[in-house]
């Protein structure tokens, strides 16, 4: 009875439980699975991030579009020339017609739109800091006016600075770049951060452009776009011609505003862009001539490098003339020293190894050093290594990875213990130094002489 009566509780109450736990409500449901595609997703979430993309680069397109059809300032260019009043009205109403406004409409209907669903999908918090996030805020400043012209057309000639959606585009780029990495896409770190730079650039520039055009209506000098660009070209670069200049002091203001903004953004982009640069020349970037078209290349991983131990295995290997034409990527975590810098410089060296810093038990270091195409993989240790227990089992370790990665390619490991051996047996040639130094004395003893003999044949080949 007991049985029954726990099997009816379970049954009757902790199965509901259960499955509230796992699925949630209908909309916590439906939420999840919004995230699911929205986010977690790397492919659909790419795609979305993309067509978010274009949809804000094609209304700043529709601006310029707007902005070249628009011929109201040029109309009075002489009429300013003569009167110097401030025109107030020229920056509040401007002149569009019912297709591109129809277009633009169109277009923020659906940004809007997505960006709501978005912020419903991944935002967690108050209405408040909702409305202070400064994505949220532009968007509703370039789209939701838009919207709102439907149901009241003498709205329509209101101006609306659309152009601003270049730094929704930016942020919207910058989060591609992510996906892109997550999708173990082959964009290195320096590629995104030059890109973070330039597309940064590009928006003041962008910025500064139409909002000088603008700001010029209501002044006594009209800039069209291609000469407000101009201006803010020259004005970036600090040459200063002084052919253009804001002669309205809000436009002056503007920029002010916008070459302090610059000093205050562009700096940390640099920075970043150079301790990046910085971190890729550690990890080998000068010493790093690229793999060429069809070109043999065996791989060489040693956790600390030493520049005789180096030296010794490069003369070794290409001693042989079969050996002359294959390249070493020699794959280590450890940063090169100056010794290890002047030993890859020798012109002997310099186009014969390319040194890459990475590990042999990372998937991408190995990926980097395109592993599974290598002709074969020597694993070696340090020839100073005072606890070489430790030093075999982090051989063990990398001759694992290499297995698993690239179980093709044939090993040649280097030991200390002869009992490490039966770890890696998978390996085509091990070499265990105990076992050469003990086979060299049991020999030495049968035949004296053979050590000193071996010693010798081994130095002068």
């Amino acid at each position: 009875m007991k049985d029954n009566n726990y099997r009816f509780i379970f049954k009757e109450s902790t199965v509901p439980q259960i499955a509230r736990m796992q699925y949630g409500s209908g909309d916590q449901n439906f939420k999840s699975r919004l995230q699911q595609y929205f986010i977690e997703n790397h492919k659909s979430s790419l795609r979305i991030r993309m067509f978010n993309f274009v949809i804000k680069v094609l209304s700043c397109v529709l601006y310029c579009v707007r902005v070249v059809h628009d011929t109201t300032g040029e109309d009075a260019e002489y009429v300013r020339l003569a009167n110097t009043t401030i025109k107030y009205d020229a920056l509040y109403w401007v002149e569009t017609n019912d297709l591109i406004w129809t277009i633009q409409t169109v277009v923020a209907a659906i940004s809007i739109a997505e960006t709501v669903l978005v912020f419903y999908i991944g935002y967690k918090g108050s209405i408040l800091r909702l409305l202070m996030n400064m994505h949220f805020l532009l968007e509703l400043i370039t789209s939701a006016p838009l919207i709102v012209t439907i149901f009241v057309p003498a709205w329509r000639r209101l101006y609306l600075p659309i152009f601003l959606n270049c730094w929704l585009a930016n942020g919207i780029l910058e989060n591609m770049l992510h996906d892109l990495h997550r999708s173990q896409v082959s964009h290195s770190a320096l590629f995104r951060q030059m890109i973070a730079l330039l597309s940064t650039l590009f928006c003041f520039i962008f910025t500064g452009a139409c909002g000088m055009e603008h700001l010029q209506r209501a002044g006594s000098r009209h800039f069209d776009l291609f000469n407000s660009f101009y201006f803010i070209m020259v004005t970036f670069s600090t040459v200063g011609y002084g052919d253009f200049y804001p002669d309205f002091w809000v436009s002056r203001l503007f920029v002010v505003i916008l070459i302090v903004m610059v000093l205050a953004l562009l700096p940390s982009k640099i920075e970043a862009l150079g301790q990046t640069w910085l971190e890729r020349e550690k990890s080998g970037m000068n010493y790093t001539k690229g793999f060429g078209k069809g070109e043999t290349h065996v791989v060489v991983t040693i956790t600390h490098l030493e520049a005789d131990f180096i030296e010794d295995f490069l003369t070794e290997f290409y001693a042989h003339p079969k050996h002359a034409g294959i390249l070493i990527v020699l794959l280590s975590p450890s940063e090169l020293d100056n010794r290890m810098k002047l030993l890859l410089k020798i012109p002997l060296w310099a186009h014969r190894v390319l040194y890459i810093r990475g590990s042999a038990l990372k998937d991408e270091d190995l990926e980097r050093a395109l592993m599974a195409k290598a002709k074969a993989c020597f694993i070696l240790s340090a020839r100073h290594v005072r606890k070489k227990n430790e030093s075999d089992e982090q051989t063990i370790l990398r001759s694992w990875a290499v297995k698993d990665f690239a179980p093709h390619v044939p090993q040649f490991v280097q030991v200390f213990r002869p009992e490490t051996k039966l770890h890696i047996e998978h390996a085509e040639i091990i070499i265990c130094e105990d076992e050469f130094k003990y086979s060299l004395l049991a020999n030495n003893c049968i035949c004296p002489g053979i050590s000193t003999y071996i010693t010798l044949l081994m130095h002068t080949s």
